[in-house]
C-alpha cells in the first residue's frame, strides 16, 4: 500500500496541461474539412493509403457480418468516392494487413461453429492503384480456438526495410519476396488498447484490470528473430479511462518520447530514451480532448475523437504537447481513426445525428505541406503499369500524350510479342495480347523513346477482350470526371 501511495504521488502532475477549451463560435482552428463521404458502410475498420496518396484501401463491414475491401478515390480530395468493392464469397470478415510496395495484404476470417475458425492472408497487386488484382493466398488456417492466430493483422502492421511487423501479438516476417513472407519470430506482447512502432522498439498500453491501472510495455524488435519484452510499467488511469491512442518520436537531441491519450480527456507523456527506466513527464486531463485513435507524423500527433473530431498536437514540446489545431463540427459525432495521405488526414467516424453507417472525412492542417503533383513533368510520362494479370494483356497509364511502343520477351530471352501503338492520349490504356501463354515475360516499354523495363506475369491463357479495337481505356465504367492517378 505504501508503494502504491508513493507511486501515485510521484506521477501527479504539478501543473495543468495549459489547455483552454474553445468557445462554440471558434470551435475549429487551423484545420479545415476538405472532403466528405457519407454512408460508407456499417463500420469502417482498418485503412491504408497507396504510395501515391491518391487512393485509400479500407476494410468495411457492409451489412451484418459481411465485410469488403473498398477502394476510395481521393485524387480530388474535395470529392472522394468509392471506386471499387472487393469481397470474399467464402469469408465474411476482412481487414487491411498493410501495404508492401506494390502489394496490398488483406486478412480474411470467419467462424463456422465449434472448433472451426478460418483465417486467410491474401495478396493483391496494386501497381494500378484503382484496380487491385488478386495474386495469391499466402497463408491459410483452419482449426480450433486454442491454436488460431488471433487478430494477427486485424490491427494493422508496420514495415521497415524488408521486415513486416504485425500488431497485437507482435510477429515479424521477412518480405524480401512480398508474395512469400517468412515468419522470423513473435513475442507475446503488444496489441492491447493501442500500440505503435518506433525502431528499435514497439510500445503498447494494456488494461491491467478494473482497478484503474494499466500496463505500459516496451518491446525490443531490433532482432526480428528474437524480439523480447524490455520493460512493463504500471500506470494509473483514473476511473479506468485507459489510453486509446499512442505515438512515439525522437527529438533533434536524440531523446525518445511517447504520448498516450484516451477516454475522458486523460493523457500521458513519457521519456523512454532509456527503455529500462521510462519516466512519466506529465499526465492528467485535457479538457474535452477525448481521443479514440491517433497518427504520428513528423513533429505532429493527430488525435481522432469525440467533441473535437480532429486535434493536432505539436511534439516539439514533449512535456506540454501543446494543441496547435482542431476541428469540431455539428455534423460529425466522432472520429476514431484514419490514415495519412500526402498532407491530408483521411478519418473514419460517425455522422450526427447518430446514424447506422460510418463516414469518411478528409482534413488538412494548415501547417502541413501538400506535395505538388509533378507527374506531368516526369521524364517517362508513365504513371503506372500493371505487372500481374490473370490473362495476357498489358495495362498502363501515361500522364501526357506520348508515342508508345513495346516488346515482350519470354524467360528464354526470345521476343514473344511486339507492337507500335503510335501516339496515345493521356490516361489509362489496356491492350489485349492474343496467343500468349501463361508465364513470366520481360516488358520493354518505350514512351517517347525512353525505355522502361518490367517483369510481368500471366497466370491464365487466352485474351480478355475480343472486340475490334484492341486498345481501350482501362477502368471501364468509372466517372468521366475522375482525375487520372
Amino acid at each position: 500500500m505504501i508503494g502504491i501511495a508513493l507511486f501515485l504521488l510521484s506521477v501527479q502532475p504539478g501543473k495543468p496541461w495549459g489547455y483552454t477549451p474553445l468557445s462554440p463560435e471558434d470551435a475549429s482552428w487551423n484545420v479545415e474539412l476538405v472532403g466528405w463521404l457519407d454512408s460508407v458502410g456499417v463500420e469502417i475498420g482498418s485503412m491504408v493509403a497507396h504510395e501515391n496518396g491518391k487512393v485509400v484501401y479500407m476494410s468495411v463491414r457492409m451489412s451484418g457480418d459481411t465485410s469488403a475491401i473498398l477502394v476510395l478515390d481521393i485524387s480530388d480530395p474535395t470529392n472522394p468516392y468509392i471506386y471499387k468493392e472487393i469481397r470474399n464469397d467464402s469469408l465474411r470478415r476482412a481487414g487491411i494487413a498493410g501495404r508492401t510496395g506494390n502489394y496490398l495484404h488483406v486478412w480474411w476470417r470467419d467462424y463456422f461453429g465449434p472448433n472451426k475458425f478460418v483465417y486467410v492472408w491474401d495478396a493483391y497487386d496494386i501497381s494500378d492503384p484503382l484496380e487491385p488484382v488478386y495474386v495469391k493466398t499466402i497463408w491459410t488456417y483452419v482449426g480450433g480456438w486454442e491454436k488460431q492466430p488471433g487478430n494477427m493483422f486485424w490491427g494493422g502492421g508496420w514495415v521497415r526495410d524488408t521486415i513486416l511487423y504485425g500488431k497485437d501479438e507482435y510477429k515479424a516476417f521477412n518480405i524480401t519476396d512480398p508474395l512469400n513472407p517468412i515468419l522470423l519470430g513473435s513475442v507475446n506482447a503488444g496489441g492491447g488498447y493501442c500500440s505503435t512502432f518506433f525502431y528499435p522498439y514497439a510500445y503498447s498500453a494494456h488494461p491491467r484490470d478494473t482497478s484503474g491501472f494499466f500496463f505500459f510495455e516496451i518491446v525490443d524488435i531490433s532482432d526480428p528473430t528474437n524480439m523480447f519484452l524490455v520493460k512493463t510499467d504500471t500506470l494509473w488511469a483514473p476511473f479506468a479511462q485507459y489510453p486509446m491512442a499512442i505515438g512515439a518520436w525522437q527529438s533533434p537531441e536524440g531523446r525518445i518520447y511517447v504520448y498516450m491519450a484516451g477516454l475522458s480527456g486523460y493523457a500521458w507523456s513519457l521519456d523512454v530514451t532509456d527503455p529500462h527506466h521510462p519516466v512519466v513527464l506529465h499526465w492528467g486531463m485535457r479538457d474535452e480532448q477525448i481521443v479514440y485513435g491517433g497518427i504520428t507524423r513528423g513533429s505532429r500527433f493527430y488525435g481522432f475523437g469525440y467533441e473535437n473530431n480532429l486535434v493536432v498536437y505539436s511534439l516539439e514540446d514533449p512535456y506540454w504537447v501543446p494543441v496547435i489545431g482542431r476541428y469540431r463540427c455539428d455534423s460529425i459525432d466522432y472520429t476514431d481513426g484514419g490514415t495519412w495521405a500526402n498532407g491530408y488526414i483521411v478519418a473514419k467516424g460517425r455522422p450526427y445525428p447518430f446514424d447506422t453507417f460510418d463516414l469518411i472525412a478528409i482534413f488538412h492542417y494548415i501547417g502541413d505541406t501538400i506535395p505538388e503533383d509533378t507527374s506531368d513533368t516526369t521524364e517517362h510520362y508513365l504513371e503506372w503499369v500493371r505487372t500481374i494479370y490473370t490473362g495476357p494483356e498489358l495495362s498502363f497509364s501515361i500522364s501526357q500524350q506520348a508515342r508508345v511502343s513495346f516488346s515482350l520477351f519470354n524467360i528464354s530471352g526470345q521476343k514473344a510479342y511486339e507492337r507500335d501503338l503510335g501516339t496515345l492520349a493521356p490516361g489509362p490504356h489496356t491492350i489485349s495480347l492474343p496467343g500468349l501463354k501463361p508465364g513470366v515475360y520481360f516488358l520493354h516499354l518505350r514512351i517517347n523513346n525512353k525505355l522502361i523495363e518490367k517483369k510481368i506475369i500471366f497466370t491464365q491463357e487466352g485474351g480478355f477482350y475480343r472486340d475490334d479495337n484492341p486498345i481501350r481505356p482501362a477502368n471501364k465504367g468509372s466517372k468521366e470526371t475522375k482525375r487520372r492517378l
